[in-house]
């Protein structure tokens, strides 16, 4: 008896052992199951940040500003507010590329889209590529930032970096702004708001460059 006993408290004790070795087991995967999906989840944000991020300048790319627009277009509408868009513009930077080489541009470009988006941030607003060197500054709707004033604000944060520009009249790197501002009504697009703002740009560039043209104060 005692050996049979004993024989059932050996076996009592490895299977102690062994569900112990399992619970640990499972423990350890289980661990490893998170920790692996965490690593999954960091890299998932990284990547969805990287997909919306402009690979040269590092500021918001194209997808962001169109997604960025609709959001907020969508909050304008909602609100009942205006919603504010100014499009910036490089003066002559064609003739830069070609002057001083397209390394030297691509770092004229960064060197502009970063005073930009720390200039927009101040106001609560957005920046972003909007394409080529063309930058883009979305103002939410509500904002308390006068949109002219902000052109400006954005158009002497470029001129103050001091980029040497030999086919500019001013000999240094400026750009050129259009802003519009739209209270969007119902069932009006987003693409309202680029036209007017576009057009201002233009009329930016037709007075000569180097300044800030509001929608609003275009004469039709």
């Amino acid at each position: 008896d005692e050996q049979i006993m004993s024989e059932s408290v050996k076996e009592f004790h490895e299977l102690c052992r062994a569900y112990n070795e399992m619970a640990d087991n499972l423990q350890v995967q289980h661990s490893l199951r998170e920790q692996a999906e965490e690593e999954m989840r960091l890299v998932n944000e990284q990547l969805r940040r990287l997909s919306l991020s402009d690979g040269l300048t590092g500021i918001g790319n194209r997808r962001f500003f169109d997604d960025v627009l609709e959001l907020l277009w969508k909050e304008a509408e909602y609100k009942k507010k205006p919603i504010a868009l100014l499009l910036l513009d490089i003066d002559f930077f064609k003739q830069y590329n070609d002057r001083y080489g397209h390394i030297a541009g691509d770092k004229a470009l960064r060197l502009v889209a970063e005073a930009v988006e720390q200039t927009a941030k101040q106001s609560g607003a957005l920046a972003a590529r909007y394409g080529g060197e063309e930058l883009a500054v979305i103002v939410p709707p509500g904002s308390a930032a006068d949109n002219y004033n902000l052109g400006e604000q954005l158009r002497l944060a470029v001129q103050q970096l001091a980029i040497p520009h030999a086919d500019a009249p001013s000999g240094l790197m400026s750009v050129s702004i259009g802003t519009a501002a739209v209270q969007p009504l119902p069932g009006e697009k987003a693409d309202l708001l680029i036209q007017q703002a576009d057009k201002a740009l233009y009329h930016s560039k037709k007075q000569g460059r180097a300044q800030t043209t509001s929608f609003a104060s275009i004469t039709p």
